[in-house]
């Protein structure tokens, strides 16, 4: 198990598996572990079962604990930093001592009991790959809260699981990448193979196809969330075939993308993911999907501090749930967009907002 001491986050800013372990929605309050913790003012060590507190509860006052778990490591200038920064911000707010821990795999399980025998009070567990784990996990340990980011969990009281629909943001990431190609072709590198991927990937060729119904769209997985060499090749593998405008959903797997389209030149964008990533390679970045996850994490750990955290069921957040979430143009002037772009997509967005306009879910090949 690696841990990592807290990073500063300057590669953000600068430059599903969702299968869930159930169907309830009944909903449950802070539990009498972080109660204990404002009595004593000690770590908790002790695992043994406990009823849940009351939906009242006043704000806890004591040594709270948080860890933030992650299967992506840190410095991927998107979802697993942007992630962390609303996680700090809560933590220093409310004078958590916290730990970081970039997962591996087969270790899963073994992490997450290691940090509820520590007395981490709270747990955020980033990433559908974490979810099989915070089910087998959380029952074993019903004094300790687990926050599962972008993992649909909802039937156990102690577990706040969360979803969104990546398939908006990226709808509209196809239409401007559609509308941007000079070729007619337009691609994208995805990290893993997986529903939610998957949902980031539907999107866009939904966009694509609404905005320019002859472009051609490929999409290329790279099996990994942690490789930029990987990234750059098959980024390379498009540009070289003529694709000139490739969306990354890869983490830091994605950066490879914006390598190889600097190294391409002008004339080969890119779409970033989850935050806005233009100022990375200004000029050729047409814009970025945006997913707040910081104010999803943040929220979830002020409730944590304010002893009103509430587990059994899955938050489920989307444009119109989430104020920024969507798509971002590109930042840093340096984009030079065609005659109605802009136009298109603010026309799109208004029209899934409202309803009109419901962006696939699902690949074609999932189908």
């Amino acid at each position: 198990m690696k841990r990592a001491l807290p990073m500063i986050l300057a590669t953000m800013m600068a430059a599903a598996l969702c299968a869930g372990c159930g169907n309830s929605s009944q909903g449950t309050t802070q539990t009498q572990a972080t109660a204990a913790a404002a009595e004593n003012a000690a770590e908790k060590t002790d695992n043994t079962e406990s009823a849940p507190a009351e939906a009242d509860a006043a704000k806890p006052e004591g040594n709270l604990k948080a860890a933030f778990i992650t299967p992506q490591a840190l410095g991927d200038g998107s979802v697993t930093d942007l992630s962390y920064s609303g996680f700090t911000k809560a933590a220093e707010e409310y004078g958590m001592e916290t730990q970081v821990v970039e997962v591996q795999v087969g270790e899963y399980e073994e992490t997450l009991r290691s940090m509820a025998q520590e007395g981490y009070g709270l747990l955020v567990c980033l990433q559908p790959e974490l979810v099989d784990a915070v089910c087998t996990v959380a029952p074993e340990y019903p004094d300790t809260l687990f926050f599962s980011m972008n993992g649909e969990i909802n039937d156990i009281p102690n577990v706040l699981g969360s979803a969104n629909k990546e398939q908006e943001g990226s709808y509209l990431a196809g239409v401007t990448a559609a509308l941007m190609s000079e070729t007619g072709k337009i691609g994208a590198v995805i990290g893993q193979d997986m529903a939610q991927n998957n949902r980031y990937a539907a999107g866009y060729e939904d966009g694509a196809k609404a905005a320019r119904p002859d472009i051609e769209v490929s999409i290329l997985y790279a099996g990994t969330f942690e490789d930029p060499a990987k990234g750059k090749e098959l980024a390379l593998t498009l540009y070289n075939s003529g694709y000139d405008v490739v969306y990354q959903v890869a983490a830091k797997t994605g950066l490879g993308v914006f390598e190889a389209a600097k190294e391409q030149g002008e004339g080969h964008y890119v779409v970033g993911c989850d935050v806005d990533q233009s100022p990375l390679l200004p000029g050729q970045v047409v814009g970025s999907q945006i997913t707040p996850y910081d104010t999803w994490v943040y929220a979830a750990m002020k409730d944590y501090g304010e002893g009103t955290f509430t587990g059994g069921r899955t938050e489920a957040f989307s444009m119109n749930r989430t104020d920024g979430a969507g798509f971002d143009f590109d930042s840093t002037g340096k984009v030079n967009y065609k005659d109605g772009v802009k136009e298109a997509v603010e026309d799109s967005k208004k029209k899934i907002m409202s309803g009109e306009i419901v962006p696939e879910s699902v690949r074609e090949k999932d189908k």
